[in-house]
């Protein structure tokens, strides 16, 4: 799921992402495919064309058909991590494959068979299918950006992405396109900046700060007001759902005027009892700083964090926790914690400490932690290198 917030994105690559350039995909879009079409106007957006052909993915579809790459563990099959060459997704006998050379914000399906991605700054989006190569485009509506697309496992035909303004990319709304029909539905026009998926596949939680509601589909939605879980002087942002379906974690911040900082929390709420849990606390050290994100273990047993402002300045690190307050593990100024599918390792996009001689991208890589074991390894993979996904393949 890893979902995607702007601002928070932002932040994430002025750490880390220094000397990037803008990625493309390799493959020439098959326009053909998926024509553009006169938008369709809403009340509150303006919505995004509707698809005039579906290709069908086509099975059985293996891995061995794409290029091979560098050799790693099987133990990392379905890893999904770009280089300087390009997008590449871990087989079962731990062949990397090739994807495609260069992307922008690959999405790859629950399958691992299809990708979305973007090019021209975020202008159109693309569906690529990797069983035969082709492309189409799903939405090209001029002047509106789209991201934090993904797609929704409970509702296989939908995806939803974040739909704003070209020059106001924090003036947007959250939409569903079902790729079977082409229909768009504008789900919240309220400016999210930031949404999570229930498993249930019913639900989305929205919001970023003094904003956060629930939207449940095909109704309106209700905002979760902090003082009905006993938070009162909290501002709650960046939802992230429980494997079960029944909590939320999020991010929470309050100014303490007489200690000049920031302070933020990592609250678990239920939504049917509507309590809440703390599960980790800290002042930043910088005023005005504010806490990154969380994701869950498979099992719901074990929670990342990343934090901000913590161990110093603008930069972010990342937690390991166990739910029931017994345990934690911090491993430094790293960011983007991926789980594996059976919940047993977290690998993490990680770099030498600020002020340190070399600070391009190169000098970050992949590294993982075992559950239980706790000791901090590099991947084989190339200096550079970001892990996208993690997948559980057939």
């Amino acid at each position: 799921m890893r979902k995607q917030n702007l601002i928070f994105i932002t932040l994430l690559l002025s750490f880390f992402l220094m000397g990037c350039g803008t990625l493309e995909l390799g493959l020439v879009p098959d326009v053909a495919l998926g024509q553009e079409v006169e938008a369709i106007a809403t009340e509150d957006e303006t919505a995004p064309p509707a698809i005039q052909e579906v290709v069908a993915t086509q099975a059985p579809f293996s891995y061995d058909s794409l290029p091979p790459g560098l050799v790693l563990d099987p133990s990392l099959a379905g890893l999904v991590y770009h280089d300087g060459e390009g997008v590449w997704i871990v087989d079962p006998q731990g062949q990397s494959r090739f994807i495609a050379e260069r992307t922008s914000y690959p999405v790859l399906s629950p399958d691992g068979t299809q990708v979305l991605y973007t090019t021209d700054q975020e202008i159109v989006l693309w569906l690529l299918d990797l069983t035969d190569g082709e492309t189409r485009m799903l939405d090209n509506t001029p002047g509106m950006m789209k991201s934090a697309y993904t797609w929704w496992p409970e509702r296989s035909d939908v995806i939803v992405y974040d739909y704003s303004e070209e020059m106001n990319p924090y003036q947007g709304s959250l939409g569903a396109l079902n790729l079977e029909t082409g229909e768009y539905t504008v789900l919240d026009a309220d400016n999210p900046t930031y949404f999570a998926l229930s498993p249930d596949g019913e639900t989305i939680a929205l919001g970023a700060r003094e904003s956060l509601r629930l939207y449940t589909w095909g109704a309106e939605s209700e905002y979760i007001a902090p003082a009905d879980y006993g938070l009162t002087d909290w501002s709650l942002s960046n939802p992230v759902w429980s494997p079960d379906g029944n909590r939320l974690s999020l991010i929470g911040s309050r100014y303490n005027e007489s200690a000049v900082k920031t302070e933020i929390s990592v609250f678990v709420l239920d939504i049917q009892s509507r309590t809440a849990t703390t599960i980790h606390f800290y002042q930043a050290n910088l005023g005005g700083e504010y806490g990154f994100t969380t994701s869950w273990s498979p099992d719901g047993e074990w929670m990342t964090a990343t934090l901000v402002g913590e161990l110093g300045g603008r930069y972010p690190s990342v937690w390991i926790m166990r739910m029931d307050g017994s345990e934690e593990h911090q491993f430094g100024y790293a960011a983007n914690p991926l789980w594996s599918p059976d919940g047993s390792r977290v690998v993490f996009w990680q770099g030498p400490e600020p002020g340190s001689e070399d600070t391009s991208y190169l000098a970050y890589n992949i590294f993982m932690v075992e559950v239980g074991v706790w000791e901090n390894q590099p991947l084989a993979t190339p200096p550079g290198s970001f892990a996208e996904d993690w997948l559980a393949l057939p």
